[in-house]
């Protein structure tokens, strides 16, 4: 009865939560376009909330873009006609069954310039654009024009791509660009769209946008007032784009008080010359809890305003120094419960601050990723404060103390649920003792270990693997036969959802997917991913594995599936 009461549309708020449920999940939400009206109508918000960041190919037949172009005026549509943007003609005119613009709730100025590019070069602007330049040999842009598939999930190739047009393009096409780029972003003001995240990138402000993209935003409120996660990530701007970033760090704090994470990032020297505007930012949000600093200079000044809030820290690529950690500036950092050090130097300057706060702190999450440590004291005397409460730890390439950290972990910690190591290599009884000591409570275990690990490692593991564990992520060098021995040995741990294989050697693949298809069959597996040296290669060997088992367990790619670092706050 509520079942078919669901579906025919009398439980709304039930309907809702079952939808906010699926938000990651698109093919899921897609299939609930066609339930009924209902369902339709919670969807759709839903699907357009962040469409730049869905993966698209060149080949896609409708572009998401064209569907926002039709909701230009009259008047600018005979201005993007007049620059070459014919295709505006053959946009269909029936109307909107919604106000997709609307429902925008994340933009990412790297991710819109990306996808302005795909969509311009579907049209052939710029193919017939680069081929004019006289200067460029045609030869050299067939291929990249022609054979990239433009994924926006596939960072790398987007970067690519926008790159190389931006070094080949003349005036005239980069004029192109920037028309439809404030074009776009004048829609979805224009049509009440309303942010929750906003990350501004190099090119946003750069002076060679010859339209005042920073200036339309701030004149319109409504479109910023309710941002919750702000970014701004800059490379080596040019004076008017930091005249530009200025202004806009300025405004914003009279604009928008409740951002919850913020990210900064940008050179030493362009973060010295508005301290002024990131302090006031700071200063007016009232519910901020997670910050990160990515190459700042200055952090204790901005820090001190949030400390009532602040909740977890980020660190990355700081050089730490005893002049920037003023303890008066961060005595109230009383509730992090999250810290985060990544290519730092010298986080033990910063540990060592944070140790002298009289009040004992409670952190659940410690991740360490590549950084450089002078003095291993201040993290034992961390360990020791905070194995109680630690439940989430990372370590990620510590190879100097990488021994001590592992008896930081047995001698305080009490309960970690997610563990994340990367060097088991010659500290594999200690590894061991890990395993046995947290037996009852780890749920998330991540391996990736560069190098050879003992004969016997696998069949071990196996053994010693928690009962109650949900995730488990293996990235080393494995072959068949060490693999059905650990799989042998593994039988007992029934909860097991997610099991992620990074294969460091490409050899055996037939045998090595025999093994894991004999595996799936008697476990109780949700997902399940197989990869190459971190890529998933669609061999026919995968391809018959995917088919064997699609009654059993979902295939997914193995970025889709790996719990990083950052996203621990996910799981807490």
């Amino acid at each position: 009865m509520a079942c078919s009461k669901i579906f025919s549309g009398d439980i709304p708020e039930i309907i809702d939560y079952i939808l906010q449920y699926l938000r990651n999940d698109l093919r899921s939400l897609y299939s609930c376009i066609f339930v009924n009206r209902l369902f339709c109508r919670i969807s759709i918000p839903l699907l357009w909330e962040d469409p730049f960041s869905i993966p698209l190919s060149n080949k896609t037949f409708i572009h998401f873009l064209d569907i926002y172009f039709l909701y230009l005026s009259d008047v600018n549509k005979n201005t993007l006609k007049n620059h070459g943007f014919n295709m505006i003609d053959s946009l269909s005119l029936k109307p909107h069954l919604f106000n997709y613009p609307s429902f925008l709730k994340t933009v990412n100025s790297s991710l819109i310039d990306s996808h302005l590019m795909v969509w311009m070069n579907k049209s052939r602007i710029l193919s017939n654009e680069l081929k004019a330049s006289s200067h460029i040999n045609t030869c050299t842009i067939n291929c990249p024009l022609t054979e990239i598939q433009y994924k926006a999930s596939n960072k790398t190739n987007m970067e690519n791509f926008r790159n190389f047009i931006y070094k080949k393009a003349d005036t005239t096409l980069i004029l192109k660009i920037n028309l439809a780029y404030f074009l776009l972003f004048e829609i979805f003001i224009k049509n009440d769209a309303s942010l929750y995240k906003l990350q501004l990138e190099d090119r946003f402000f750069s002076t060679k946008n010859f339209y005042n993209l920073d200036e339309l935003i701030l004149e319109t409120p409504k479109f910023i007032s309710r941002v919750k996660d702000f970014r701004i990530i800059i490379s080596c701007p040019e004076f008017e784009a930091i005249r530009k970033l200025q202004n806009f760090l300025s405004s914003l704090p009279l604009i928008c008080n409740s951002i919850k994470y913020i990210e900064l990032n940008f050179p030493h020297e362009v973060h010295n010359k508005f301290l002024q505007e990131i302090k006031n930012l700071f200063k007016s949000q009232i519910t901020l809890s997670k910050v990160l600093f990515n190459r700042i200079c200055s952090l204790s000044e901005s820090l001190k305003y949030c400390s009532n809030t602040l909740t977890s820290i980020s660190f990355h690529f700081i050089i730490f120094n005893e002049n920037m950690l003023l303890l008066n500036e961060i005595e109230h950092l009383i509730h992090i419960q999250s810290l985060e050090f990544k290519y730092c130097e010298r986080p033990e300057l910063f540990i060592q601050s944070l140790l002298n706060i009289s009040i004992p702190l409670k952190i659940k999450t410690l991740i360490l990723d590549d950084n450089v440590i002078q003095s291993i004291f201040p993290f034992q005397l961390l360990f020791h404060n905070i194995g109680p409460y630690l439940k989430y730890l990372v370590i990620i390439y510590q190879p100097y103390f990488i021994e001590d950290f592992y008896e930081f972990i047995i001698q305080y910690c009490e309960k970690i649920e997610f563990l994340y190591l990367t060097e088991i290599n010659n500290y594999e009884n200690l590894f061991f003792q890990i395993m046995e000591l947290f037996n009852n409570n780890l749920r998330y275990l991540t391996l990736e270990v560069k190098g050879k690990l003992g004969k016997n490692f696998l069949k071990e593991l196996g053994q010693s693997l928690p009962i109650n564990l949900e995730y488990l992520d293996l990235y080393f060098d494995l072959d068949p036969i060490n693999l059905t021995h650990f799989f042998e040995n593994c039988k007992y741990i029934n909860n097991l959802k997610k099991l992620l294989i990074c294969n460091s050697s490409k050899n055996n693949l037939k045998a090595t997917l025999y093994v894991i298809k004999e595996f799936v069959k008697g476990k109780n597996l949700e997902y399940l991913t197989y990869a190459i040296t971190n890529q998933f290669v669609l061999s026919n060997n995968l391809k018959n594995l995917i088919k064997e088992t699609e009654n059993i367990v979902k295939m997914k790619m193995y970025d889709d599936l790996i719990i990083r670092p950052s996203d621990i706050d996910g799981l807490i």
